[in-house]
């Protein structure tokens, strides 16, 4: 019986650490180290948000493909929160010219955040 107990405890606690890894800086959505550096200057708006998902704010104004376009999402769990953002700039032929994408995680007892990753297109 007691070997019983320790196994469902273990298999329970390795299902929660799988969770936890899985929600780490993207687990639920599509902005991800992976997913971001898939994107190259031959995308277009349309391409990338396949990829990453819908932008929260297009900064580009009514019907110009140059400019920019923001994406940020936050997890908030019950330790740690969070946020990450991408800020990508498109040319005047609406492909993607260069962006910068950071996942941050800060305690939420407070404390020092800490940088999960950190995306920039091109490359420096």
């Amino acid at each position: 019986m007691k070997s019983r107990i320790i196994k469902i405890t273990a298999l329970f606690a390795a299902i929660i650490m799988s969770a936890c890894v899985f929600a780490a800086c993207g687990g639920g959505n599509k902005i991800t180290k992976g997913n971001l550096e898939k994107i190259n200057n031959t995308m277009d708006l349309a391409a990338v948000e396949a990829i990453i998902g819908k932008a929260t704010n297009d900064l580009r104004g009514e019907g110009n493909l140059a400019g920019r376009v923001v994406w940020d999402a936050t997890i908030d769990g019950k330790k740690t929160y969070q946020r990450i953002d991408v800020f990508m700039d498109f040319g005047e032929n609406g492909k993607v010219v260069s962006f910068t994408a950071r996942c941050e995680t800060t305690p939420n007892e407070g404390g020092q955040s800490v940088i999960d990753w950190d995306v920039r297109y091109p490359a420096p």
